[in-house]
């Protein structure tokens, strides 16, 4: 047994030195396959119709200014877009890109992802919140705070991505910290953050964490700062951890911290323009939750009261006026039925033999606890739970008022849920569990050691927070468990315990697909060939069989998508049991149709269909040369037809097929051979490419010559690098299908 545990310590000893080792010699790592995309992509701040979506783009070459097209679709193919845009981005920025869709449908999962540089992002995945009119049965939330890279993996952040059954992530409170050195992971840059450039490279570091950068990728976020995201101890005028004599302006520093905040987070500012530094701010699910998230660390606090001297003066403030007024009307106007508010720090009094033992929570602003607690239950406010992070470790507390009876719960004015933290080292004082609970009947649990989560669970009935650990952060392979489960009934203000865990009530929904390049759009195209198509079985057939297969040698400036040009042919895994002949699609620019800008081999199929060498597809696969925000008039070459061009300009991915044996004339009858612009420029058979087929045309072929049996020629019809008979057999055959029955 003994040398068994010392091979296991020995084991973990090593793998911890490993990842140690990889952090220290490179602590921000790129994952060079995301280019330029490398911190991924985000989502928060979700309302009924728009909901924010962030990424960063990398510079490859120096660049000032990027343009990136953003869309949204409600597939992971992106065949449905339901909007896009483009936005620019630039060092002023440091190159982050928000973009707010509007128009979305509510309480409707939606996939996003961003272009720019040649590259798509990976798709994310959002939800919106439900109609305002909505009464939703059941919402649920991840609560998440406290990640200190240095003092481990993000484990539980992957733990919360893998689960698929929340609608977002409320993250409660030091997203990042500010501080310098490293325990099992070092921090970039390894220095305490003060200037602009410091706080941008460690929101950079964290966004480069594959754990955060996955749960940031399938959930959309909710975030308010604490601390750390500017220093330890922070209030409005200064914070304890920052050192005016050696550090500089506060006030320089501060703004360093939220510019980064602002550029590097998916929230939405409320007033960007007239109080830029405000975050708080309500979001709703239908009539079942209104969401309250505060700021209680920045915008009006005071500065935390030493030895608790004053810190029952009246005039004190967590909140500030403004702020306070502003969640006391919310309060009183909600129609929701669970008024839930999120924020910073552990609101519940905390004693100790009597004594008060943290004066950066709310029992350093007693006035301002009382104020809210005196206008819920003076005002008969139910069904209100709080939210909080902050103190690295777990809770679930009564919010004693008046009377407080720790048996029956009587006298609690609301209930709250603290949430671990994901790396940070366990609660900060030298208490155990029996004697925080000892001490404090109105608290009903905690575990102040574990890193973890908590999955906040909202019904009609009831609200319910499970609490998640995971055994280790100083592994990036540990696995997590559920500990307890506090619940709080609908209109009742106190706790009680279950046993088990909630259960969505949603099946989960599709995640991105990792597997599926975003580096394509597709076109959905459908023709009808006169001369080809039967209208009794609604088929067509070119008689063309023994030259549907291109030789290996492409006369194309693009192969086929997934073709590489050296398949034997005829290859049943390329090609559909209904292919009928090869088709050439081109995308030209919608005022100057003669310009082409993509050009592409395709498959036609005998019901008309234009589909790219894929197998069970039925669209054209374009890869991503170009941002397909503009639209595009669309050309189709056929082998032994003219070509036909689409009157509508077609945007792309187009959501429903653009038939052109519906809409367009020329794909039928004489319109094919009397167009003489060289947009209808015929692939074989109008050699000459005059638009018409006469006798030009076999002039043209009988002074064709060819240099190399490879080498493409206008007439070689047949493709098989030969300028002979044959050619003119087909070419006399491609006229008479088009109504030639003679030569003029």
């Amino acid at each position: 047994m003994h040398q068994n545990n010392s091979m296991k310590k020995l084991t973990t000893f090593f793998v911890s030195l490993l990842y140690s080792t990889m952090c220290l010699f490179g602590q921000s790592v790129y994952d060079q396959t995301l280019a330029p995309f490398y911190h991924g992509v985000a989502s928060g701040d979700p309302l009924p119709d728009r909901v924010i979506i962030w990424t960063r783009v990398t510079p490859n070459n120096n660049q000032t200014t990027i343009p990136v097209l953003w869309q949204i679709a409600t597939d992971t193919t992106f065949e449905n877009i339901t909007n896009y845009g483009i936005v620019t981005t630039n060092s002023n920025k440091d190159y982050t890109v928000k973009a707010d869709p509007e128009n979305l449908a509510a309480n409707t999962y939606y996939f996003y992802r961003f272009y720019a540089l040649g590259k798509y992002s990976m798709v994310g995945r959002t939800k919106t919140a439900p109609d305002p009119a909505a009464s939703p049965n059941n919402v649920r939330f991840a609560l998440a705070s406290c990640a200190e890279f240095s003092n481990g993996y993000f484990t539980p952040y992957r733990k919360i991505a893998q689960r698929n059954d929340i609608d977002a992530v409320i993250q409660l409170g030091d997203y990042i910290y500010e501080q310098s050195g490293g325990n099992i992971r070092t921090f970039d840059p390894d220095a305490e953050t003060i200037s602009l450039s410091q706080y941008r490279t460690r929101h950079s570091q964290y966004k480069l964490d594959a754990d955060l950068r996955l749960a940031h990728q399938r959930y959309p976020f909710i975030v308010v700062w604490d601390d750390h995201e500017f220093a330890n101890n922070a209030y409005t005028d200064n914070a304890g951890g920052h050192n005016s004599l050696f550090e500089g302006s506060w006030d320089d520093r501060k703004a360093a911290a939220m510019q980064a905040y602002f550029e590097w987070m998916p929230m939405r500012r409320p007033e960007p323009d007239t109080n830029p530094q405000r975050i708080y701010r309500k979001l709703s699910y239908g009539t079942l939750i209104d969401l309250f998230m505060l700021d209680t660390r920045i915008i009006g606090r005071n500065q935390q009261a030493f030895a608790f001297i004053g810190a029952d003066d009246n005039d004190r403030t967590i909140l500030g006026t403004e702020q306070r007024d502003w969640l006391l009307d919310g309060l009183s106007q909600s129609n929701a039925h669970w008024k839930i508010i999120g924020q910073q720090v552990m609101f519940a009094p905390l004693r100790i033999a009597g004594a008060r033992i943290n004066n950066d929570q709310w029992d350093g602003y007693t006035a301002d606890r009382q104020r809210l607690l005196d206008h819920i239950m003076q005002n008969n406010i139910t069904n209100t739970c709080i939210l909080t992070g902050d103190i690295h470790s777990a809770w679930a507390n009564d919010v004693p008022y008046s009377n407080y009876n720790a048996a029956t719960g009587e006298g609690s004015a609301t209930v709250e849920f603290i949430t671990s933290s994901i790396t940070s080292d366990g609660f900060p004082f030298e208490f155990g569990e029996d004697v925080v609970l000892s001490n404090n009947s109105h608290i009903k649990y905690t575990n102040l050691l574990q890193n973890g989560y908590v999955v906040l669970d909202v019904t009609p009935e009831r609200t319910q927070a499970d609490y998640y650990y995971v055994n280790t952060v100083s592994e990036p392979t540990a696995t997590q468990y559920f500990e307890a489960a506090f619940y709080v009934q609908d209109g009742q203000r106190f706790l009680g315990q279950s046993f088990t865990e909630s259960v969505s009530s949603a099946s989960p929904f599709v995640l991105p697909d990792s597997n599926l390049s975003p580096d394509v759009v597709k076109l959905k195209l459908k023709i009808q060939l006169q001369g080809a198509y039967n209208a009794v079985n609604g088929q067509m057939n070119t008689n063309l069989l023994q030259h549907n297969l291109l030789p290996l040698t492409q006369p194309f400036n693009t192969a086929p998508w997934n073709y590489n040009g050296n398949e034997a042919l005829p290859n049943s895994s390329y090609f559909p049991a209904n292919t009928v002949d090869w088709i050439l699609v081109e995308l030209r620019d919608s005022i100057n149709t003669n310009q082409v800008l993509y050009r592409t081999a395709c498959l036609l199929l005998s019901d008309g269909t234009i589909t790219s060498l894929r197998a069970g597809s039925n669209t054209v696969w374009i890869p991503n040369q170009t941002p397909y925000v503009n639209g595009f008039k669309v050309a189709i070459k056929t082998r032994h037809h003219l070509a036909t061009l689409s009157q509508a300009t077609i945007y792309l991915p187009n959501n429903t097929v653009y038939d052109f044996s519906a809409s367009e004339a020329a794909t039928s009858g004489t319109n094919q051979q009397t167009q003489t612009n060289n947009v209808w420029q015929q692939w074989a058979g109008d050699i000459n490419h005059d638009g018409i087929i006469n006798y030009q045309d076999y002039n043209a072929w009988k002074t064709q010559q060819m240099g190399s049996t490879f080498v493409y020629s206008a007439a070689d019809i047949n493709l098989d690098g030969q300028v002979n008979n044959t050619d003119f057999a087909i070419w006399q055959q491609n006229a008479q299908q088009i109504g030639i029955q003679e030569v003029r």
